[in-house]
């Protein structure tokens, strides 16, 4: 069973291992989400997300996200 703490902190070691860091924002912004994901080398903004799913959809090829969905079982 993952818990939302849990599946942030793999996105973010994800996000890490690809040059990027995961933002989470305070309030919600139009057009962005509740989370950013910025590129550590320019610090600009490369994508939002809504929420923990779409960070997955973005970050994660779909074979990754199916295994881990599969073990959280």
């Amino acid at each position: 069973m993952n818990t939302d703490k849990t599946r942030e902190a793999r996105l973010r070691r994800t996000a890490h291992k690809q040059g990027l860091h995961i933002a989470k924002l305070r309030r919600f912004e139009p057009g962005y989400g509740w989370y950013l994901v910025v590129d550590n080398s320019t610090n600009a903004v490369v994508s939002g997300a809504w929420d923990l799913d779409d960070l997955e959809t973005f970050l994660m090829p779909d074979s990754m996200v199916q295994r881990y969905d599969q073990t959280a079982r």
